[in-house]
């Protein structure tokens, strides 16, 4: 497109000055899958002269704009992931800018990394470049890393046992043998079982005081949901199960399923509290 101005991101909105061809006007305006558009105002300005394309420093202002949600992790990031050839192989925090958190890491506006809990990690010369190419997909994604310069994974029994990968491994394995597994995640913690195992789920409701209310079944997909749930298309839990937040979803129970049945002290109700999630642990 041949672009020439600049960009600035601030605490109401992003503004930009540029010199270009009106017929330029809607291929700009193409965006990111997880992004919308509020609102949209052009001015036509005197010509400034503009020997290339650039993003400015961020200002600030009147905080007025939304913060994203944290995005599950999109398909590009989960090939990359699994891809025994690629620098971020089995790194769990793999992200760029259509998936990865956001709110969670969010600590000031405008949003930039300065301002988020990623700040402590300083970026290597690879994940440097990808941040400032815009070429890349990763290209200011403010939560870049990977296993070199990034948050690492750990699992904890009083000590730590096991670092990377492992970590990860032995914790499936701690969940298949019947225990309750802490998690740490973005938001906080949240406790893992086997739900198919009765022992351990009445065991995780008696340390909770959680009789009654369900616990949240995870499933790989919503293909896998809809054969334990009765999940009606028409319902606003369709689009929240396949698109790229992955929330839960309340939905009722699918009578005569093994799944559900068997995790029945996860669900004591009628309506099954579910979420997908990919599993990030290959064969």
């Amino acid at each position: 497109m041949n672009l020439k101005g600049w960009v600035i991101n601030n605490t109401e909105a992003s503004s930009s000055k540029r010199k270009w061809s009106s017929r330029y006007c809607n291929s700009f305006c193409e965006r990111p899958t997880i992004s919308f558009i509020q609102s949209l105002d052009h001015t036509y300005l005197d010509p400034v002269p503009c020997e290339r394309f650039e993003i400015r420093p961020s200002q600030d202002r009147a905080k007025t704009t939304l913060i994203l949600p944290d995005i599950a992790t999109c398909e590009e990031c989960r090939r990359e992931i699994f891809d025994q050839q690629n620098r971020r192989y089995r790194y769990p925090f793999t992200n760029c800018t259509n998936c990865g958190p956001r709110f969670t890491i969010v600590e000031g506006l405008p949003y930039d990394r300065r301002r988020t809990s990623m700040r402590i990690f300083e970026m290597c010369p690879e994940c440097a470049e990808e941040y400032h190419d815009p070429r890349k997909r990763r290209f200011h994604a403010q939560p870049n890393a990977c296993s070199k310069c990034g948050p690492q994974m750990e699992l904890w029994d009083g000590h730590v046992v096991a670092h990377g990968y492992e970590s990860l491994y032995r914790a499936v394995i701690a969940i298949c043998d019947g225990l309750i597994v802490a998690v740490k995640g973005l938001g906080g913690f949240h406790l893992m079982v086997d739900s198919s195992n009765d022992w351990v789920v009445r065991r995780l409701r008696h340390r909770k005081r959680r009789e009654e209310k369900p616990f949240a079944l995870m499933f790989p997909s919503l293909q896998t949901v809809t054969k334990h749930a009765q999940v009606d298309p028409l319902e606003e839990a369709i689009t929240l199960l396949s698109g790229s937040v992955n929330r839960a979803a309340s939905s009722q129970q699918r009578q005569g399923t093994g799944g559900v049945n068997r995790a029945r002290q996860s669900v004591p109700r009628r309506h099954v509290a579910v979420l997908t999630a990919a599993p990030l642990v290959d064969a």
